[in-house]
């Protein structure tokens, strides 16, 4: 009896050791997963005129993200600017505003000229103002230096102004020198 259990068991485990060996086994798709995470394009921004898109592309299967641009009819996709994220096209259509390495840049479409804005603390979601004279973003990293919240670079005299605690995601009103953000009001415990 004890042989038998012991050949079942042998059987069993083998047939495990085979069926679990990455080099035979093949990655079947999950049916209820809407989602293939490998290739993810996000943050897109419209260039003023319509003929261009920035947006986001992550492949996760060579461990690469950058901002990419493409044709409005799909054609053309190339890639920009690897490591950027949340692109954010000037008015008239020459510059890219992104965030790489909690830093805000710009960069020229045609030349590829690259111009760092901010050098301190971590600046995300950068939005352009609709006459393309400043640059509003998130600051992340507070201190004695700089609060957290939505900033706003003048990017003729390079001055920042502050102008909100605890901001995100700012976006210029097409017409005006307003601007909305995200914000959370929340109680001491926690409701909303």
């Amino acid at each position: 009896m004890n042989k038998v259990v012991a050949s079942l068991f042998c059987i069993i485990f083998s047939g495990l050791i085979i069926s679990c060996n990455p080099a035979t086994s093949v990655e079947q798709p999950c049916a209820a997963c809407p989602f293939d995470f490998r290739l993810i394009d996000y943050e897109p921004d419209w260039s003023p005129d319509g003929s261009k898109i920035a947006y986001v592309h992550n492949d996760t299967t060579i461990r690469r993200s950058g901002i990419y641009i493409m044709n409005s009819d799909r054609t053309g996709k190339r890639s920009w600017q690897l490591g950027g994220s949340s692109p954010s096209w000037s008015p008239d259509g020459q510059w890219i505003a992104f965030e790489q390495q909690g830093q805000i840049f710009k960069k020229n479409v045609a030349t590829d000229s690259l111009v760092q804005l901010t050098f301190n603390g971590r600046n995300f979601f950068p939005d352009w103002s609709n006459d393309g004279s400043s640059i509003a973003y998130n600051q992340s990293t507070c201190n004695e230096i700089k609060e957290c919240g939505i900033w706003a670079l003048d990017l003729a005299s390079k001055s920042e102004k502050f102008i909100s605690s605890y901001g995100n995601f700012p976006d210029w009103h097409p017409s005006s020198n307003s601007f909305l953000f995200e914000t959370r009001v929340i109680q001491p415990d926690g409701t909303a």
